[in-house]
């Protein structure tokens, strides 16, 4: 029987990665995005029980020897995915706690329209409730303006949101690392619908997202980054979709920043680097030279731009240096 439910309303972030947890989590018949929210359609409410127990297992290793999962494509990518180092014991803590106190097994009774109400979340010191890092929204910081000062008061979420969106932040996000000796980013990006995805595209873009973290020697714009993933990658989706791509970055020097967050339509980029690639099939690999270096890194930046703003692929043909 099929049966719908909703995501919460915390932000586009949040709920893409909400989303994605339940895609990977449930047997889901269709997306639907309805602003910065979704409707789910779900053919089963029964949660694949593979999914939480690997969680499970990484975070009983993790507990037990903290580096030895640090290059997992499970909570290593989480790790990867988090540039505030300070925060991480504390975010595996409240995973393991949010798993173990959270039923999956009745989704239609949690994700109604007014969860986040029921539930409580949002500004809160509610213990019963989680901090939701950064990465994991990047506007839902310690600080926030109330009746014109600043107030400290962390977004805080229940186990099931909380526990969802590192899940889909495993299984449907792309992560890029980068660590300098002052500075550490994390950009992130995932595909999500324009209007609605069906199951086929939503596998099709999870399988995309798969795998441990990118870690490179050079920091990535989030243009770039984008350019990256799908340049060196491979993805494609049934001609009905309607894709696009949301990225976002936290960088951490002196202070734990955001860059915001960009929104793309996917299927013109696709076919724009479908066009490169048949008339220079070594774009791929001239993408990944390009991430080596830095010089490197402002061709590809440069690249990025001009396919991601709808200029003519064939004008971005002449910027390529054929000696990387």
């Amino acid at each position: 029987m099929m049966v719908e439910i909703f995501t919460p309303g915390h932000g586009l972030i949040t709920d893409s990665l909400i989303m994605h947890g339940i895609v990977r989590l449930y047997d889901v018949s269709e997306v639907e995005r309805l602003g910065d929210r979704y409707r789910i359609v779900l053919n089963s409410s029964k949660p694949r029980k593979d999914v939480l127990s690997l969680l499970r297992e990484e975070l009983d290793i993790y507990f037990n020897n903290k580096e030895a999962i640090s290059n997992s494509s499970i909570l290593g990518k989480i790790m990867d995915a988090n540039a505030n180092i300070t925060v991480r014991h504390q975010w595996m803590s409240y995973l393991r706690d949010a798993l173990d106190r959270t039923n999956f097994d009745d989704p239609v009774s949690i994700y109604t329209l007014d969860h986040k109400d029921r539930a409580k979340e949002g500004r809160s010191k509610s213990i019963s409730l989680y901090t939701l890092f950064s990465s994991l929204s990047y506007i839902h910081g310690k600080f926030y303006q109330s009746n014109y000062s600043v107030r400290e008061m962390e977004y805080r979420v229940c186990g099931a949101c909380y526990s969802l969106a590192n899940i889909g932040l495993i299984y449907g996000t792309v992560v890029f690392r980068y660590d300098s000796e002052n500075k550490s980013t994390a950009t992130m990006l995932t595909v999500i619908p324009g209007t609605k995805m069906g199951r086929e595209d939503l596998l099709l873009a999870q399988r995309f997202a798969r795998g441990p973290a990118i870690r490179l020697k050079t920091d990535l714009t989030p243009k770039a980054a984008i350019l990256y993933a799908f340049g060196v990658g491979e993805v494609g989706f049934t001609s009905n979709a309607d894709p696009l791509v949301l990225v976002w970055r936290i960088e951490k020097d002196m202070q734990l920043r955001s860059s915001g967050s960009e929104l793309f339509e996917l299927n013109g980029i696709l076919k724009k680097i479908a066009k490169i690639k048949l008339e220079y099939p070594a774009f791929p690999k001239l993408i990944s030279n390009l991430a080596k270096t830095e010089e490197g890194t402002v061709t590809l930046d440069r690249l990025a731009n001009m396919i991601l703003t709808g200029s003519d692929p064939f004008q971005v043909l002449g910027l390529i240096p054929f000696s990387h």
